[in-house]
């Protein structure tokens, strides 16, 4: 069980559903979900670098925001992303990446490109601080 309080007009994520909070409550989750929440839902005007825009573009998806359009957005930011790789490491997790998303699994992809955000410089507590969400 984990529970959280959210703030008045927060927005959560449970299982690709948005949730809007019109007060203050705290919710409990009894069983296995997937919810985002805080820093995981990230806003377009923050998707500023091919990594942000590949989380930003999956995200969107998740949800189910015109999928044919935001997968087409992760192909191209991802081919920029994959290019600034400089390592095996890096280009590993953009195939992981597109693994995750070529099999619809936008959660795992989400994960996935923490790690290239991570490499694009956004710092390891603000990653940590999405995961936690």
């Amino acid at each position: 069980m984990r529970s959280f309080a959210l703030h008045d007009g927060e927005t959560l994520i449970v299982n690709g559903a948005v949730l809007r909070v019109p007060v203050a409550a705290e919710v409990i989750v009894d069983n296995s979900a997937t919810v985002l929440r805080g820093d995981a839902i990230m806003r377009a005007e923050q998707a500023n670098s091919p990594a942000r825009r590949l989380y930003h573009a999956c995200l969107q998806a998740y949800v189910g925001t015109d999928v044919v359009t935001q997968q087409q957005r992760i192909v191209t930011d991802l081919r920029t992303v994959l290019e600034r790789q400089g390592d095996d490491a890096g280009r590993a997790a953009c195939v992981r990446f597109a693994n995750a998303v070529a099999s619809g699994n936008y959660v795992h992809a989400l994960r996935e490109c923490l790690t290239l955000m991570e490499q694009e410089g956004v710092p390891a507590r603000a990653i940590a601080t999405m995961l936690a969400a």
